[in-house]
């Protein structure tokens, strides 16, 4: 009973509903999101181009992802499927996460120069990341895995304004937050040789936080308390301020910066059940009593306070456009990120997209980049017909650049806007 448990656990770690619904890096029909800030072909130079809208309603804006690192598409789909267990030697990575805003309101001042809006949605994470020490018995000494998730409720109010005597547009939004699950798992693995045997030592601990006490039943007590984190933004037209536009037209770019999930105030939980269990037990491996070369003990409850944030994310960004007279542009990405959820919680974000406006009626993008610990391909398209709005966007990923090429993950996101 004590193993199906630990099974199933690992199972909905990597079959959940991923954070963070409004990373504007990943694609550029997040929750309402104003990706571009900047209209590059203005009403004068064309003679049809459809107005932006002053009021949204979207809804179902809905975002799922899966990714791995060892299978691919065409290893999956052969009569006889050949896997490389060298592989391994790199580990065993998969992500997955959802993301749904199924409501969201936008307005916008007739001179554009500020706007705000409201949403609710749901976001979660699942993380499996089984070091390659591990799954090959390699030798190494406390040897971590990342086996984790987490899934939020989340109320946001965003809004923009534009300062025109510093030739500024500034964003600032403030979310509260709810947490209804989150996982912390401690897992560590260590195998040395000897001159007589190979000695194991494996111990996991995976404390799972839930909304309400579930050691008797179900409480109807719940426990979680809110936390709010901040998204604060800025766009500057620095070529046209250093009059590199006006001389060199081919220099024609905006930067900006965001910094998402600032933490404010820290969401809680505090009621758990926790697993724990040693593989080896410092013990030589023996297969004739393997049974006593794995002690799992029975889950315990507890409840003890856990502060939770979610991912903050510090981004820089260019939006350049070469051509005067073709409706491209090119948005370069960089910065980095903070993930608790992962033993080592830094990672770099760096990418870069090409994107086509014609008229505002058709807008596509197609991009690559480091997000999330995912190489990610992606190619957005949005029909804009003023009045109705269909956004999709879909990619390859991988946590491996070569594999995501490969169908060794995919994204999709859709959304629908209608307003006027």
């Amino acid at each position: 009973m004590k193993k199906l448990l630990l099974l199933l656990l690992i199972c909905f770690l990597i079959s959940p509903l991923c954070l963070f619904a409004d990373d504007a890096e990943d694609s550029e029909i997040a929750e309402g999101e104003d990706v571009s800030g900047y209209d590059y072909m203005p009403q004068e130079k064309s003679s049809f181009r459809v107005k932006d809208r002053r009021i949204e309603i979207g809804f179902l804006h809905t975002r799922i992802g899966f990714a791995n690192n060892f299978l691919s598409t065409n290893q999956i789909f052969q009569e006889k499927m050949i896997i490389d267990l060298d592989g391994l030697k790199e580990g065993f990575k998969v992500n997955l996460d959802i993301g749904v805003t199924p409501l969201f309101f936008n307005y916008v001042s007739e001179n554009k120069s500020w706007g705000y809006g409201l949403s609710i949605g749901v976001d979660s994470m699942g993380i499996l990341n089984l070091s390659g020490d591990m799954l090959t018995l390699s030798e190494a000494n406390d040897s971590k895995s990342d086996v984790s998730g987490a899934a939020f409720v989340d109320f946001k109010v965003s809004s923009f304004f534009s300062v025109k005597q510093i030739k500024t547009k500034f964003k600032a939004n403030m979310s509260v937050f709810v947490p209804v699950l989150y996982v912390d798992p401690d897992i560590s693995y260590t195998l040395r040789d000897t001159k007589d045997a190979t000695i194991v030592d494996m111990d996991y601990k995976i404390r799972v936080y839930t909304p309400m006490s579930i050691e008797d039943g179900v409480s109807d007590s719940i426990t979680p308390t809110p936390g709010v984190d901040l998204h604060l933004g800025a766009e500057y037209p620095l070529a046209e301020v250093l009059g590199l536009r006006d001389k060199i037209s081919f220099l024609d770019f905006i930067v900006g910066v965001d910094l998402i999930n600032i933490p404010f105030v820290p969401a809680s939980m505090s009621d758990y059940m926790e697993m724990t269990g040693k593989i080896g037990k410092g013990n030589k491996i023996d297969i004739e009593n393997f049974d006593d070369f794995i002690d799992t003990e029975d889950q315990s409850y507890g409840s003890k306070r856990k502060d939770i944030y979610r991912p903050f994310k510090f981004l820089t960004w260019a939006d350049w456009k070469p051509f005067e007279e073709i409706p491209v542009s090119f948005i370069p990405t960089l910065g980095f990120s903070v993930n608790t959820l992962y033993n080592e919680p830094g990672s770099l974000e760096a990418g870069i997209k090409a994107r086509l406006d014609l008229a505002n009626l058709f807008i596509a993008s197609i991009g690559t980049g480091y997000y999330d610990r995912l190489w990610k391909n992606s190619l957005d398209i949005i029909l804009n017909f003023r009045f109705f709005e269909f956004n999709i966007g879909v990619d390859l990923r991988s946590q491996d650049f070569l594999k995501s090429w490969t169908g060794s993950g995919f994204g999709v996101n859709l959304g629908f806007k209608f307003g006027g």
